[in-house]
This record gives C-alpha cells, structure tokens and sequence, in this order.
C-alpha cells in the first residue's frame, strides 16, 4: 500500500462501503431513501477520518462535501426527530407546503 495514494484507497473504500450498504439494505428490505443516504455519510465520515490526512488540494474540496453532508444529515435527523416527537404537526406543515 505504500505506493498507492491515499485518495485513491479512500474512494475505492467508500465505493466499497456504500455497495455493501445498499446491499444489505436491500437485502434487509429497507424502502426509506433517508436511511440509505444517512448511512452513506456516516461511511464517508469514518473512512474520512480513516484515511485522513489528504494533500491540500484534496481536503479542501473534501470539506465542501463535509458542509454538505453535515446538512443534508442534520436535515433527515430533524426530520425523524419531528416524526416522533410531534408528527401531526409535520404532517400540517408539509401539507402546507
């Protein structure tokens, strides 16, 4: 491993992690778009950290996709919060919507 870079391990590692992901989901049976997608960022995070530190170029643009993925989480994360705590005002606030 030694002559191959980092960047490289990191994005067959994660295209690794997220077949293995959706084919256990699928197996599993899993319909809910949200639960895949949060488990794919949960997998970008640990290999992130995993394989961490990358070249200057690298993580530069990696962080933009760390913003992102932080959001999109943060968003599916209240959103299933809202389901259990009070569902029937979500429910009137997308009917709103």
């Amino acid at each position: 491993m030694d002559g191959v870079p980092r960047t490289s391990i990191f994005i067959v590692s994660l295209a690794t992690a997220i077949a293995l992901i959706s084919t256990i989901l699928i197996i599993l049976g899993e319909l809910r778009l949200d639960v895949y997608i949060s488990l794919y960022i949960l997998a970008y995070y640990v290999l992130r950290a995993l394989y961490s530190p990358f070249p200057r170029a690298v993580d530069r643009r990696l962080r933009i996709s760390d913003v992102l993925f932080f959001i999109v989480f943060s968003i599916i994360v209240a959103y299933r919060v809202m389901l259990i705590i009070a569902p029937e005002v979500l429910m009137e606030w997308l009917a709103a919507v």
